[in-house]
């Protein structure tokens, strides 16, 4: 945080939110030893926090390197120890599996000391056992791998590129639960497929700002937010320059308040240290269906 002032505010608020609170009392790390940074993460205290209460099915369309998988990896080891519940994780094939448990899970536990301590040492790269619980991280392209165990929790990750019929069999694998909890996240590809399914089902949430110009509440979308000869982020209203701090301080508002499911959509324009400059020259120098999926987390429609 900036300052001492900002740091107690944001003590107060991780009170109330058991995880948020455990992740600033362990100083956790990333894979590569940095401190989990709120200002400039604020847009993901809800998602873990909506992860965590182990309530609701969840479903997020995102953009590409937000973060997203350093939470679910974090919280499913916080649930697994805390909550006591089975879990299966899934990426698209078992070579992902490798690189993901190589590259980001086991370096997200040897940089923090209490992961180090729920984990135990003789776990493979299809399993981690965390306290009385299990982590099982499977491909999703055989269909044998995807009967063999049970779960309270599944967690699909890059959803688009994983095998839809594999992943309807790994849902079988909650039968047996009382829980039943379904998360869905990836960079989306088109109307209609993988995750774009289940965010037309969720109560599709959208990170509102407020122009500190005009007053006006609004979430940021492409190409309204942007003034493109600029390159400038701007309010949709009266078209003043929104600030870096203004995307920091946003909220998450519903658009559907009744639905059960819960739906974030991520794209990388909320992210604080990405400038409007940035997403311009992606706009300018990568394919459309690149610019679509990864950069503004949205399915394509060619």
């Amino acid at each position: 945080m900036n300052s001492s002032k900002e740091n107690s505010s944001s003590v107060q608020k991780l009170e109330t939110r058991l995880i948020l609170d455990w992740i600033y009392r362990h100083d956790i790390k990333t894979e590569d030893g940095i401190p989990l940074d709120w200002y400039n993460h604020s847009y993901m205290m809800d998602v873990y926090d909506e992860m965590a209460k182990c309530e609701k099915k969840i479903v997020c369309y995102k953009a590409a390197q937000v973060t997203f998988s350093t939470a679910a990896i974090l919280t499913t080891l916080w649930i697994a120890k805390n909550k006591g519940i089975d879990i299966i994780y899934t990426l698209p094939t078992a070579d992902d599996v490798k690189q993901f448990a190589g590259g980001k899970i086991n370096r997200i536990i040897a940089q923090n000391p209490i992961l180090q301590k729920w984990v135990k040492d003789k776990d493979t790269v299809e399993q981690k056992t965390v306290g009385n619980s299990i982590i099982y991280y499977r491909g999703t392209w055989t269909q044998k791998t995807a009967m063999m165990v049970s779960s309270d929790l599944n967690v699909y990750d890059e959803v688009d590129t994983s095998k839809q019929d594999i992943i309807e069999q790994y849902a079988t694998r909650l039968q047996h639960s009382d829980l039943k909890l379904e998360w869905y996240f990836s960079h989306p590809s088109v109307p209609g497929n993988g995750v774009s399914r289940h965010w037309h089902k969720s109560d599709q949430r959208h990170w509102f700002i407020q122009c500190e110009h005009c007053r006006k509440w609004q979430y940021m979308n492409w190409p309204e937010s942007f003034d493109l000869e600029k390159r400038e982020y701007i309010c949709k209203s009266c078209k003043g320059v929104i600030s870096d701090d203004v995307r920091r301080s946003g909220k998450w508002v519903k658009k559907y308040k009744d639905r059960e499911m819960v739906g974030f959509w991520i794209p990388l324009f909320i992210c604080p240290w990405i400038s409007a400059s940035e997403i311009i020259k992606y706009y300018e120098d990568k394919p459309a269906d690149y610019f679509w999926n990864k950069v503004l987390g949205l399915p394509y429609v060619g």
